[in-house]
């Protein structure tokens, strides 16, 4: 431990440093990953320079360093050096470490980055340089669960102080309940009962053949591709309700080989939560009245931008961001597209949307390609109208 936090310390010594609200930005020579330590945010200088940092990503960062996440990553590597034994505590440190991701990304969707923009920027991330352990990464393992807590509505610090709190007294309870046996003869294990309805959803053996197969011909017939300006032929999928939702029993009960190579195959699938309503604040709907930034639509609509002067922020429950890029920005005189939800067309189709509503999200070597939901599909890049 002593020799990374020394290893990270050392990183500042010669480097350009620029300070970025409470932060400092060390800026690194080469490719260099972006972490934070403290109240040092390390990147890219070329990056930097050429101003190719997302700001999502410098946001994200920023939280890291405000919510002192590295005061916690230290002392829970104090608490394995002192109790190594423990194996609890591996989890503990594991669970504190998603924890701090959950609260960052919370903090970045807390702004007006949409969502479904976000997860395929982290998306973008998969493929990243490795950091010190000891730092706070954008890069940290992108999971379908930290994915699906992005629409999810739970306090964080309540959840991960009760797993905190089990993982560290359950070795206690171990100690206080355990009790010598000792066997003098093999006990016998019930056959299961041939007559077992229930269903399984995640299975060792994973899906057969024949239903791989008609997973990916499924995929590839719902698919078209197109060449985008690096030269790379992208996917973009669209399909109906009932055939997303077969795509994904299939997905569901793949085993970890089987998901793992839908995923390097560019194909990630998760079950959506219920919908939750987020006013933007103020000053976000203030900015949102800029007609040469924004494309509205209100409840399906598209509305001009002087419309927003007959709503409060209040009156939104819901919105999504999407960045026009290629084709998309053809004839707009606008940067975004922002989708928004009033509180009565979000009351009116609550019970519709929370039935279970399925994405697909679409990437090619882990590139950012398109997102698209059974309940309301997206394409990244191409003309949204």
């Amino acid at each position: 431990m002593g020799f990374q936090v020394l290893t990270i310390l050392r990183a500042r010594s010669g480097r350009r440093i620029v300070p970025f609200e409470t932060a400092r930005l060390v800026l690194m020579p080469g490719d260099a990953p972006i972490y934070s330590f403290f109240h040092f945010i390390f990147i890219s200088q070329e990056a930097f320079d050429n101003q190719k940092i997302p700001k999502e990503i410098l946001a994200h960062e920023l939280a890291h360093s405000k919510q002192m996440h590295s005061f916690d990553i230290l002392f829970t590597e104090l608490l394995i050096a002192v109790s190594w034994f423990n194996p609890f505590l591996l989890l503990y440190r594991r669970a504190i470490r998603l924890n701090h991701e959950y609260l960052a990304d919370a903090s970045v969707l807390a702004g007006p980055t949409g969502v479904k923009e976000y997860q395929l920027l982290l998306l973008d991330t998969l493929l990243a340089h490795r950091t010190a352990s000891l730092a706070s990464s954008f890069n940290y393992p992108v999971t379908k669960k930290r994915l699906a807590m992005m629409t999810t509505k739970i306090n964080l610090r309540i959840q991960f102080l009760k797993k905190a709190l089990v993982a560290l007294l359950l070795p206690v309870l171990a100690l206080a309940l355990a009790d010598k046996t000792y066997s003098q003869k093999t006990a016998a294990i019930p056959a299961p009962s041939h007559n077992t309805t229930e269903a399984k959803t995640f299975t060792p053996e994973g899906v057969s053949k024949e239903d791989l197969d008609r997973f990916y011909t499924v995929m590839e017939k719902h698919t078209r591709y197109f060449i985008n300006k690096r030269g790379q032929r992208q996917p973009s999928t669209e399909m109906d309700d009932q055939t997303m939702k077969e795509e994904y029993e299939i997905y569901s009960r793949m085993n970890e080989e089987q998901q793992l190579a839908a995923n390097n195959a560019g194909i990630l699938l998760y079950k959506e939560g219920p919908p939750v309503k987020k006013a933007p604040s103020p000053e976000i709907f203030e900015n949102w009245k800029k007609p040469h930034i924004f494309g509205i639509w209100i409840d399906g609509k598209h509305v001009p931008n002087t419309k927003l002067n007959h709503y409060e922020n209040t009156d939104i429950a819901e919105y999504t961001l999407h960045k026009l890029i290629g084709k998309g920005l053809r004839g707009k005189g606008y940067k975004y597209q922002l989708e928004l939800t009033t509180n009565e067309e979000f009351d009116r189709t609550f019970e519709e949307r929370s039935r279970d509503s399925y994405v697909l999200i679409r990437f090619l070597r882990f590139k950012r390609i398109d997102q698209t939901s059974s309940k309301n599909s997206t394409h990244i890049g191409e003309t949204a109208n």
